[in-house]
């Protein structure tokens, strides 16, 4: 009776331990501010907009035939801060720049 236990564990252990694709999902919350600077040259301006940030997205990413253990690896929560800046416009017309700052928090769990 022993045998037939340890066997069908080691047959539940060894099939836990497969590898096979796996899929990881996080989801990313990001909370700070964004400042809005546009300077016109052309009227001779330049105002500053501040407003709040707070923004949530969800990424799954697939890791392709891999053993669980590998993928509890690579998918894992982690905070970041962060400092963005964006520019665009027109040249001699108008300047806008975007900057980002705040943190971002990734929470993921492996399915």
């Amino acid at each position: 009776m022993k045998n037939i236990i340890l066997i069908a564990s080691f047959f539940v252990l060894a099939l836990m331990s497969c590898n096979k694709d796996r899929v990881c999902t996080c989801t990313v919350v990001t909370t700070g501010t964004t400042n809005t600077r546009t300077v016109s040259d052309l009227l001779g301006t330049d105002t500053t907009v501040t407003i709040p940030l707070n923004t949530t997205n969800q990424n799954s990413t697939t890791f392709n035939d891999v053993s669980k253990r590998k993928a509890k690896y690579n998918c894992f929560d982690k905070s970041e801060s962060i400092n963005e800046t964006t520019s665009n416009g027109v040249p001699g017309l108008v300047t806008i720049t975007i900057t980002n700052t705040g943190t971002r928090n990734y929470s993921c769990e492996l399915e």
